[in-house]
């Protein structure tokens, strides 16, 4: 790092005699930090940015549609599944859903009264944080009126507030869940999400016999441990524990000249391998 405003931007340049070698063909790389998602795809169109997307920036629902339905467009839309699930997670401590046993149907018929492919067709590929939230729920609110002919609204809340409330406290009975996975293991999910006590879980799910497989299944090798973590996801299919909705999808705008830009299901690709074409 050559450079860095708090805030607004940072400028990186190659490392020489680097450990692994060669670092590229870029001799330097200028990022700007835009909170406004439409500006960015302004600016983007303007030809300030070559790339929009990196660290998990989505994009503007109009522009996600935009460059999704127009052919002209399409081409420098580039869409990539990551391993970020979002799904209804239910409070199994108290409420409507509480008890493993007690509460199992009721939560089984919400989650089952919800159509995946409606959902996703009524989103498009908004990933904008707020307004993914909020159409998330509205649909959800028509498909259970519809389908179960029980009402249920939307309470939107500050982020603090919501996540203090529900990974603390287990506070309400039913609430928006996600995770994106920091590593590609097992592990990652079930230790803060499932097991007794578990820091992001929202729920206060507790299974013994969940708990057993997946500290088993953590202390095995690397592999080893994978028929365990199998079971334990049967434990919570079984048990309800949460209604699963969508897969995550990470946008990025690349510009046609620019070459090796983009990423996989959890990190954006390196700048080694990203070249800038004549243009």
């Amino acid at each position: 790092m050559t450079a860095r405003t708090p805030g607004q931007s940072m400028d990186f340049e190659p490392v020489l005699g680097w450990y692994e070698g060669k670092a590229g063909l870029l001799t330097r790389i200028h990022v700007e930090v835009v909170a406004d998602t439409v500006a960015q795809v302004t600016q983007y169109e303007a030809g300030v940015f070559s790339l929009v997307g990196n660290a998990r920036q989505g994009l503007p629902p109009a522009a996600a549609t935009r460059y999704t339905s127009d052919r002209k467009l399409k081409g420098q839309l580039s869409l990539v599944p990551i391993g970020t699930t979002f799904w209804v997670g239910f409070n199994l401590r108290s409420g409507p859903f509480a008890g493993v046993e007690e509460g199992r149907a009721g939560r089984h018929a919400f989650s089952e009264a919800i159509d995946r492919q409606a959902l996703v067709e009524a989103l498009a590929y908004t990933y904008d944080t707020d307004p993914f939230n909020k159409a998330v729920c509205a649909n959800l609110i028509a498909q259970w009126k519809k389908n179960l002919g029980v009402d249920v609204r939307c309470v939107e809340m500050d982020r603090k507030t919501f996540f203090d409330q529900r990974n603390g406290a287990c506070a309400y009975p039913m609430f928006r869940q996600s995770w994106a996975a920091d590593y590609d293991h097992p592990q990652n999910w079930f230790d803060y999400l499932f097991v007794t006590g578990a820091s992001s879980s929202g729920s206060c799910y507790s299974n013994p016999n969940l708990d057993k497989l997946v500290a088993s299944a953590d202390a095995g090798s690397p592999g080893a441990g994978t028929s365990g973590y199998k079971v334990a996801g049967f434990l919570l299919v079984n048990d309800s524990v949460f209604g699963a909705l969508l897969y995550g999808v990470q946008q990025y705008l690349v510009h046609p000249y620019v070459k090796g830009a983009g990423g996989n299901a959890l990190y954006d690709y390196s700048w080694t391998g990203v070249r800038i074409l004549k243009h």
